[in-house]
This record gives C-alpha cells, sequence and structure tokens, in this order.
C-alpha cells in the first residue's frame, strides 16, 4: 500500500493523508484503509463521507506537550463519537473546535444542545461524551485536543462550559485565536520538549482563561456586590458537597448562613436550579470513576453511592439518559 501516513523531520507531528495510498484503491477501499489507519493516532469516531466526491482526508496532528493541534480537509460530512466509541478508545478529553474565519462551519451537536462553528468563533467539545459533527465536505477543520487533567486543574469545573458559546469579542478569546492561528501557520516544530511542554501549558492556560468567560465566572458577572460574593460562595459549596447523598439547599444554607429560599432564588437568575447543578456533578464524577482503571473492581452501585446518588435504578436511568449508555456499558472493554 506503499507510504500511508507519514511523519515531518519534528517527531512532534504526524500526518496521515490518503494521498499517499497505492493509487489503484477505489474510494471504498480507500475509506477502509483510512479508518483503520486512524483510529491509532486520532481516537474512534463514526464517519460519514460526501457520496459526491471520491474518498479524500488528509490530517495533521502536531503535538506540543500533552496539548494536541489537529487540521483536517476531507469528504466527510458527518463525524459521530458514540457510547461504544468511548467505551473502545477510554478518551475523555476535550476538544476546542475553532474556525478561523476561512473554514466550513461546523454543526455541533451534544448533551442536549447545539452549537455553530462559524467563522471567527470556537466552542469546546468533550470526547467523554456522545456527539455529533456536520460540515461541508472539503472545508478545512481545526481543532486543540486538550488532556482532562489539564483543564481540571485550571478550571473548577470544565463541563459546564462545554457545548456554551466563548464570546469572539473577548479578548482572552480573541488572543488565544491569534495565538492558535501563529501555531497552525508554523510548518517547523521545535524537538525540544522543554519549548514544546511549555507551549502546551501555555496553550492550556489561555484556553482555561478564555472559557473561563463562560463559566461560573460570567454568572457572577450578571450580578454585582453582595449577590455576586454570595452567588461566589453558593457556587464553591455546591462543588464541596455535592457528592454527599444528604447534601440539600438546606444543607447548604446552613452552612453558608443564609436561606434555603435565597440560594434557590439566587441559583434560578442564573438559569442553573440546584437540582441541575448537583445531578450534572455527581454524572461527572460517576462518568470519570466508570473509566479509570483503580475503580475497575467497584460495583456500579458502589460508585453511584460514591457520587451522591441514594438509588441505583434512578442513577442508570440518568446516567442513560445523560450519556447515551448505561453504566455498565461505559466502562472500557
Amino acid at each position: 500500500m506503499g507510504n500511508e501516513s507519514g511523519k515531518s523531520p519534528s517527531s512532534n507531528r504526524i500526518t496521515l493523508s490518503s494521498a499517499h495510498f497505492a493509487a489503484h484503491l477505489d474510494s471504498r477501499a480507500r475509506e477502509r484503509a483510512w479508518r483503520e489507519q486512524s483510529e491509532e493516532a486520532f481516537g474512534v469516531f463514526d464517519v460519514t463521507c460526501s457520496e459526491d466526491h471520491p474518498f479524500e482526508a488528509h490530517i495533521t496532528l502536531t503535538g506540543f506537550g500533552a496539548v494536541q493541534l489537529m487540521e483536517a480537509r476531507d469528504t466527510f460530512t458527518r463525524v459521530a463519537r458514540t457510547a461504544q466509541n468511548i467505551a473502545y478508545d477510554g478518551s475523555h478529553d476535550f476538544f476546542l473546535n475553532v474556525n478561523f474565519g476561512h473554514g466550513a462551519t461546523t454543526l455541533i451537536k451534544q448533551r442536549g444542545r447545539e452549537m455553530e462553528i462559524a467563522p471567527g468563533t470556537m466552542g469546546l467539545t468533550s470526547r467523554g461524551d456522545p456527539g455529533l459533527l456536520e460540515w461541508e465536505p472539503l472545508g478545512t477543520t481545526w481543532a486543540a485536543c486538550v488532556p482532562r487533567t489539564m483543564l481540571d486543574e485550571l478550571l473548577r469545573s470544565p463541563d459546564d462550559v462545554v457545548m456554551r458559546a466563548m464570546d469572539p469579542h473577548a479578548p482572552a478569546t480573541r488572543f488565544l485565536q491569534d495565538y492558535l492561528a501563529f501555531l497552525f501557520a508554523r510548518h517547523d516544530v521545535d524537538d525540544d520538549p522543554a519549548v514544546t511542554d511549555h507551549v502546551g501549558r501555555t496553550l492550556a492556560d489561555l484556553i482555561a482563561l478564555a472559557l473561563g468567560a463562560t463559566s461560573d465566572a460570567a454568572e457572577i458577572a450578571g450580578l454585582r456586590g453582595v449577590r455576586a460574593a454570595r452567588l461566589q460562595m453558593i457556587l464553591a459549596g455546591i462543588q464541596d458537597g455535592f457528592d454527599d447523598p444528604q447534601f440539600s439547599a438546606q444543607v447548604l444554607a446552613a452552612k453558608l448562613g443564609l436561606s434555603p429560599r435565597y440560594v434557590q432564588n439566587l441559583l434560578s437568575e442564573t438559569g442553573r436550579p440546584l437540582s441541575d447543578r448537583v445531578v450534572e456533578l455527581r454524572l461527572q464524577k460517576a462518568r470519570k470513576m466508570l473509566s479509570e482503571p483503580s475503580c475497575a473492581g467497584m460495583k456500579v452501585g458502589d460508585i453511584a453511592y460514591a457520587c451522591g446518588f441514594n438509588e441505583v435504578p434512578y442513577f442508570n436511568r440518568r446516567f442513560r439518559s445523560r450519556f447515551g449508555a448505561s453504566p455498565t456499558e461505559y466502562r472500557p472493554l
């Protein structure tokens, strides 16, 4: 089949291109070959190709420490990430999808929401959730893959900003996009680990800074003075106590010296009531535990209780509704 994929002179860059496939292969054979090779480099996805174009796909993956930048041009029309894909490769990292203004508009569906990555915009998605991406064939798409552990260290709850529009006019967002454009435009990548690790950490810091404008900070910014300060206390209290099965508005209010009604009303103003926040945090913790090798010996019921759920059937229903698979199905094979 010839030279099917290639590395640049830098060991930090991998290119997989259908142009390297043997000339006698037809579109269907090229697609099969692509699927086989791309899974190892890029993870497992279900791909739908255009029927109006011969198969074509070119992806470059450039590593900067733990952060990877991906640029792609292909004849795909849909790329799906299913619960089975997630269980197979076990990746729960984040994708920052970027459009520099001359690429294809991407429609993303995940967590019951839709988000358009139109020219000049960007948004965060999760490889740990089922989702669907759609775009016109032969358009260019870009993304930064950031390990979940990195954003967990930089943001209090990165899952809160998944599938939420980022303000393209915010200074932090504009600076991040400029920095990404600079990195994508470089054809030479330094092999020095100290340099590439520093670039990766800088990227993660900038991404967290830009995402901060769509997280709790944005909700707090919508209020002023004492109410803003109290909302910050409430959000911190939820993070500290959500996995306690006895956690409630009454428990949180007593801890903060506020009335339960005040807590509920303040959270209602953000559009996300306490119950929604607590269930989401519990589900995210459960998902993380189900995918961790250190928890492989734990029963699903034990994980449910450790995350704050009192009833296993209720946990199973909420987990399937949220992630498209049962807790047992979600565990790595």
